[in-house]
Protein backbone atom coordinates (compact mmCIF):
# COMPACT_ATOMS: atom_id res chain seq x y z
CA UNK A 1 0.00 0.00 0.00
CA UNK A 2 1.77 3.21 -1.28
CA UNK A 3 0.71 7.01 -2.07
CA UNK A 4 3.09 6.78 -4.82
CA UNK A 5 4.00 4.24 -6.81
CA UNK A 6 6.85 4.16 -10.16
CA UNK A 7 7.20 1.55 -12.39
CA UNK A 8 8.20 0.04 -15.84
CA UNK A 9 6.41 -1.39 -18.56
CA UNK A 10 8.51 -3.16 -21.17
CA UNK A 11 5.82 -3.83 -23.57
CA UNK A 12 5.38 -0.33 -23.90
CA UNK A 13 8.52 0.75 -23.80
CA UNK A 14 7.99 3.56 -20.88
CA UNK A 15 8.65 4.02 -17.33
CA UNK A 16 5.65 6.30 -14.80
CA UNK A 17 4.94 7.18 -11.72
CA UNK A 18 1.17 6.66 -10.27
CA UNK A 19 -0.53 8.76 -7.63
CA UNK A 20 -3.28 9.97 -6.29
CA UNK A 21 -3.86 14.42 -5.57
CA UNK A 22 -4.95 16.14 -3.17
CA UNK A 23 -8.32 16.64 -5.67
CA UNK A 24 -8.50 12.98 -5.39
CA UNK A 25 -7.79 11.91 -8.66
CA UNK A 26 -5.50 9.82 -10.06
CA UNK A 27 -2.34 10.67 -12.07
CA UNK A 28 0.18 9.77 -13.79
CA UNK A 29 3.36 11.00 -15.02
CA UNK A 30 5.36 8.85 -17.70
CA UNK A 31 8.17 8.88 -20.76
CA UNK A 32 8.46 6.84 -23.54
CA UNK A 33 11.58 6.06 -24.62
CA UNK A 34 13.28 8.70 -25.88
CA UNK A 35 10.65 10.89 -25.42
CA UNK A 36 9.71 13.80 -22.89
CA UNK A 37 7.99 13.23 -18.92
CA UNK A 38 3.92 14.08 -19.51
CA UNK A 39 1.32 13.86 -16.97
CA UNK A 40 -2.44 12.59 -17.49
CA UNK A 41 -5.28 12.88 -15.29
CA UNK A 42 -6.15 9.27 -15.57
CA UNK A 43 -9.71 10.02 -13.21
CA UNK A 44 -10.42 12.61 -16.41
CA UNK A 45 -9.90 10.17 -18.90
CA UNK A 46 -12.02 7.49 -17.93
CA UNK A 47 -14.65 9.25 -15.79
CA UNK A 48 -14.02 7.28 -12.53
CA UNK A 49 -15.21 7.72 -9.22
CA UNK A 50 -13.08 9.82 -7.04
CA UNK A 51 -10.78 8.44 -4.69
CA UNK A 52 -11.52 7.90 -2.02
CA UNK A 53 -7.75 7.70 0.23
CA UNK A 54 -4.25 8.69 -1.55
CA UNK A 55 -2.88 4.92 -1.53
CA UNK A 56 -3.07 3.08 -4.79
CA UNK A 57 -1.34 0.12 -6.24
CA UNK A 58 0.33 0.18 -10.09
CA UNK A 59 2.15 -2.38 -12.16
CA UNK A 60 2.37 -3.78 -15.70
CA UNK A 61 1.11 -6.94 -16.62
CA UNK A 62 3.42 -8.93 -19.57
CA UNK A 63 0.26 -11.25 -20.17
CA UNK A 64 -2.31 -8.30 -21.16
CA UNK A 65 0.08 -6.89 -22.24
CA UNK A 66 -1.56 -3.83 -20.62
CA UNK A 67 -0.16 -1.16 -17.19
CA UNK A 68 -3.00 -0.58 -14.57
CA UNK A 69 -3.49 1.39 -11.34
CA UNK A 70 -6.13 0.19 -8.63
CA UNK A 71 -7.64 2.11 -6.08
CA UNK A 72 -10.73 2.61 -3.63
CA UNK A 73 -13.17 4.63 -5.02
CA UNK A 74 -15.62 6.72 -2.81
CA UNK A 75 -17.92 4.46 -3.38
CA UNK A 76 -16.22 1.67 -1.26
CA UNK A 77 -15.33 -0.09 -4.74
CA UNK A 78 -11.94 -1.28 -6.04
CA UNK A 79 -11.57 0.91 -9.10
CA UNK A 80 -8.56 -0.27 -11.74
CA UNK A 81 -7.67 2.18 -14.66
CA UNK A 82 -5.96 0.20 -17.36
CA UNK A 83 -4.37 0.20 -20.41
CA UNK A 84 -2.89 -1.60 -23.83
CA UNK A 85 -0.25 -0.85 -25.61
CA UNK A 86 -0.76 1.66 -28.11
CA UNK A 87 -5.03 1.94 -26.73
CA UNK A 88 -6.81 3.79 -24.82
CA UNK A 89 -7.17 4.00 -21.06
CA UNK A 90 -10.12 2.30 -19.51
CA UNK A 91 -11.86 1.38 -16.20
CA UNK A 92 -13.25 -1.31 -14.42
CA UNK A 93 -15.55 -1.92 -11.22
CA UNK A 94 -13.71 -5.01 -9.84
CA UNK A 95 -15.72 -5.47 -6.89
CA UNK A 96 -18.92 -5.30 -9.54
CA UNK A 97 -17.16 -7.85 -11.62
CA UNK A 98 -15.94 -10.37 -8.80
CA UNK A 99 -19.12 -10.07 -6.28
CA UNK A 100 -16.50 -9.09 -3.85
CA UNK A 101 -17.62 -7.97 -0.14
CA UNK A 102 -16.86 -3.87 0.59
CA UNK A 103 -13.21 -2.84 0.83
CA UNK A 104 -11.71 -1.33 3.75
CA UNK A 105 -8.54 -0.70 2.18
CA UNK A 106 -6.32 -1.61 -0.78
CA UNK A 107 -3.13 -3.22 -0.28
CA UNK A 108 -1.21 -4.52 -3.09
CA UNK A 109 -1.33 -5.56 -6.95
CA UNK A 110 1.25 -7.60 -8.86
CA UNK A 111 1.15 -10.09 -11.79
CA UNK A 112 2.17 -13.22 -11.63
CA UNK A 113 4.30 -14.70 -14.46
CA UNK A 114 4.07 -18.31 -13.88
CA UNK A 115 0.48 -18.03 -13.39
CA UNK A 116 -0.67 -15.82 -16.32
CA UNK A 117 -2.31 -13.94 -14.04
CA UNK A 118 -2.86 -10.36 -12.25
CA UNK A 119 -4.18 -9.73 -9.05
CA UNK A 120 -5.17 -6.98 -6.19
CA UNK A 121 -4.80 -7.25 -2.27
CA UNK A 122 -7.29 -5.46 0.00
CA UNK A 123 -8.52 -5.88 3.41
CA UNK A 124 -12.29 -5.99 3.82
CA UNK A 125 -14.50 -4.71 6.33
CA UNK A 126 -14.51 -7.97 7.86
CA UNK A 127 -10.71 -7.43 8.33
CA UNK A 128 -9.81 -10.08 6.39
CA UNK A 129 -7.20 -10.11 3.60
CA UNK A 130 -9.09 -10.93 0.35
CA UNK A 131 -7.81 -11.46 -3.40
CA UNK A 132 -9.26 -10.54 -6.74
CA UNK A 133 -7.34 -12.41 -9.59
CA UNK A 134 -7.82 -12.35 -13.50
CA UNK A 135 -6.02 -14.56 -16.02
CA UNK A 136 -5.97 -13.56 -19.81
CA UNK A 137 -9.15 -13.91 -21.53
CA UNK A 138 -10.97 -15.04 -17.96
CA UNK A 139 -13.33 -13.06 -15.41
CA UNK A 140 -11.97 -11.46 -12.26
CA UNK A 141 -12.48 -13.71 -9.39
CA UNK A 142 -12.85 -13.48 -5.32
CA UNK A 143 -10.98 -15.49 -2.47
CA UNK A 144 -10.95 -14.65 1.16
CA UNK A 145 -7.43 -15.86 1.96
CA UNK A 146 -7.96 -15.37 5.78
CA UNK A 147 -10.88 -17.72 5.36
CA UNK A 148 -9.71 -20.59 3.10
CA UNK A 149 -6.13 -20.61 5.42
CA UNK A 150 -7.70 -19.60 8.55
CA UNK A 151 -4.68 -17.36 9.17
CA UNK A 152 -4.44 -14.97 12.02
CA UNK A 153 -5.91 -11.36 11.31
CA UNK A 154 -3.50 -8.57 9.81
CA UNK A 155 -2.36 -6.19 12.44
CA UNK A 156 -1.65 -3.15 9.87
CA UNK A 157 -3.03 -2.72 6.54
CA UNK A 158 0.46 -2.18 5.27
CA UNK A 159 1.36 -6.09 3.55
CA UNK A 160 3.54 -7.26 0.57
CA UNK A 161 2.06 -9.55 -2.15
CA UNK A 162 4.91 -10.31 -5.29
CA UNK A 163 5.08 -13.41 -7.60
CA UNK A 164 8.10 -15.54 -7.44
CA UNK A 165 8.75 -17.39 -10.71
CA UNK A 166 11.38 -19.79 -9.10
CA UNK A 167 9.29 -21.14 -6.68
CA UNK A 168 6.15 -21.25 -8.93
CA UNK A 169 4.16 -19.42 -6.64
CA UNK A 170 2.36 -16.17 -5.71
CA UNK A 171 1.91 -14.57 -1.91
CA UNK A 172 1.03 -12.26 0.18
CA UNK A 173 2.99 -11.70 3.76
CA UNK A 174 1.76 -8.77 6.37
CA UNK A 175 2.43 -8.77 10.49
CA UNK A 176 -0.56 -9.81 12.24
CA UNK A 177 -2.08 -8.52 15.43
CA UNK A 178 0.23 -11.12 16.97
CA UNK A 179 3.40 -9.10 15.80
CA UNK A 180 4.67 -12.30 14.10
CA UNK A 181 5.26 -12.05 10.12
CA UNK A 182 2.77 -14.56 8.30
CA UNK A 183 2.47 -15.26 4.60
CA UNK A 184 -0.36 -16.77 2.64
CA UNK A 185 0.76 -18.53 -0.46
CA UNK A 186 -0.23 -20.51 -3.78
CA UNK A 187 2.00 -22.51 -5.72
CA UNK A 188 0.88 -23.06 -9.26
CA UNK A 189 -2.29 -25.26 -9.56
CA UNK A 190 -2.72 -26.14 -5.68
CA UNK A 191 -4.22 -24.41 -2.96
CA UNK A 192 -3.40 -21.10 -0.69
CA UNK A 193 -1.30 -22.10 2.67
CA UNK A 194 -0.09 -20.53 5.31
CA UNK A 195 2.85 -19.96 7.50
CA UNK A 196 4.42 -18.01 10.45
CA UNK A 197 7.90 -17.11 9.50
CA UNK A 198 8.62 -15.52 12.77
CA UNK A 199 8.41 -18.83 13.87
CA UNK A 200 10.08 -20.69 11.62
CA UNK A 201 13.17 -18.34 11.58
CA UNK A 202 13.12 -17.28 15.36
CA UNK A 203 12.80 -13.33 14.25
CA UNK A 204 11.88 -10.82 16.25
CA UNK A 205 8.77 -9.50 17.30
CA UNK A 206 7.74 -6.96 13.63
CA UNK A 207 6.25 -3.67 13.67
CA UNK A 208 5.68 -3.17 9.86
CA UNK A 209 6.80 -5.05 6.83
CA UNK A 210 8.47 -2.50 4.30
CA UNK A 211 9.15 -4.35 1.00
CA UNK A 212 8.62 -8.23 -0.39
CA UNK A 213 10.11 -9.35 -3.76
CA UNK A 214 11.80 -11.94 -5.81
CA UNK A 215 15.32 -11.82 -7.38
CA UNK A 216 15.89 -14.23 -10.04
CA UNK A 217 19.47 -14.13 -10.07
CA UNK A 218 19.52 -15.34 -6.64
CA UNK A 219 16.54 -18.16 -7.09
CA UNK A 220 15.14 -16.42 -4.01
CA UNK A 221 12.17 -14.42 -2.74
CA UNK A 222 12.74 -12.08 0.50
CA UNK A 223 10.84 -9.67 2.85
CA UNK A 224 12.12 -6.82 4.75
CA UNK A 225 10.81 -5.74 7.94
CA UNK A 226 11.10 -3.64 11.26
CA UNK A 227 11.34 -5.02 14.59
CA UNK A 228 10.32 -3.49 17.53
CA UNK A 229 14.19 -2.30 18.38
CA UNK A 230 13.81 -0.15 15.04
CA UNK A 231 16.40 -2.39 12.91
CA UNK A 232 15.42 -4.00 9.75
CA UNK A 233 15.54 -7.49 9.07
CA UNK A 234 15.40 -9.74 5.90
CA UNK A 235 13.51 -13.20 5.90
CA UNK A 236 14.80 -15.22 2.54
CA UNK A 237 13.84 -18.68 1.05
CA UNK A 238 16.43 -20.10 -1.78
CA UNK A 239 14.14 -22.56 -3.88
CA UNK A 240 14.23 -25.80 -2.34
CA UNK A 241 15.64 -24.78 0.45
CA UNK A 242 14.39 -23.11 4.13
CA UNK A 243 13.49 -19.97 5.70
Amino acid sequence: MKSLVAYDWPEGRCKQVAYISPDHHVREFYIGLGGRWEQTDLTFLTNAPLAESRFLAAYAWSEGPTKQVAYVGQDKHIQELWVPVDGQWQRADLQELAGAPPVWQITAGYSWSAGHSKQVVYIGDDGHIHELWVEKGAWWQHIDLTAVTNAPLPGSHYMVGYGWDEGRCKQVAYVGQDGQIHELFMPQGQSWQHVNLSALTQAPRAVDLMVGFEWPEGRCKQIAFVSEDRHVHELSLVAGESW
